[in-house]
């Protein structure tokens, strides 16, 4: 996986840790003074939700209940998933000067002539293993990963 696709996973971390903190601040603050969240459609059918109706004529007009406070556990169990998510974006991604691990091989795989369809297949498992060692939570590769294993298509033919 190139860089600026582990950049970007890092930045919609960081965006999803930035948004769920939001969404607990805003449910741990009190409620506005200047009065209850309304639900409203506009003449073009668009739901709309604010605290104040506009001055154009609407329809369906529902005043939405107060959401309750967070209990102590659900505030001790948010701060637990920050701090979490916070160590693990502080963790440094591997770089390319990082020592191989032993027993991989480097750059991509060359095969030696046409292939069978069951050997097509053992090559594409001894790459997926080799990746085992740079997969990350959520199903991507560590930045090392497509440097140090082979990269291999799935074979198109039935696995034997």
């Amino acid at each position: 996986m190139p860089a600026s696709c582990l950049l970007s996973r890092r930045q919609g971390a960081f965006t999803a840790l930035l948004l769920a903190t939001a969404a607990c601040l805003w449910a741990a603050a009190p409620a506005h003074a200047e009065g209850p969240i309304k639900r409203w459609v506009d003449e073009r059918g668009m739901v709309h939700y604010g605290d104040a109706l506009p001055a154009k004529p609407v329809r369906d007009v529902k005043t939405l209940p107060d959401a309750p406070q967070p209990s102590a556990n659900d505030l001790a169990r948010g701060q637990s998933d920050l701090d979490r998510y916070r160590q693990e974006l502080q963790t440094p991604a591997p770089t390319a000067s990082a020592p191989r691990p032993q027993g991989r091989p480097a750059g991509p795989a060359q095969p030696s002539g046409p292939l069978n369809c069951a050997q097509q297949w053992q090559r594409f498992d001894e790459a997926y293993r080799c990746m085992d060692a740079y997969r990350v939570k959520g199903g991507g590769i560590k930045e090392g990963g497509f440097a140090e294993c082979p990269v291999v298509t799935e074979p198109g033919c039935p696995r034997p």
